[in-house]
């Protein structure tokens, strides 16, 4: 596995120091920046899901126009 050495701001360190170690949700700070890294991950697949629907939507919503122009 790599290592990475990272710096951060007073509030985000205290972020990262309340979630991890003895009184946290997660075992270590790396632990929890992992775990931050795929919930990003995930949130662009979601993103991307999103977008598609839109541009389908969209697609949809040009034909029903289309659609009506003719039937009227």
């Amino acid at each position: 596995m790599g290592r990475t050495t990272v710096s951060l701001d007073e509030a985000t360190q205290r972020i990262v120091d309340e979630r991890s170690g003895d009184s946290g949700e997660y075992d270590s700070a790396s632990g929890f920046v992992r775990e931050c890294i795929r919930k990003y991950e995930d949130a662009e697949k979601l993103q991307a899901e999103v977008a598609d629907l839109r541009t389908a939507n969209e697609e949809l919503r040009e034909q029903r126009d289309d659609r009506n122009e003719r039937i009227s």
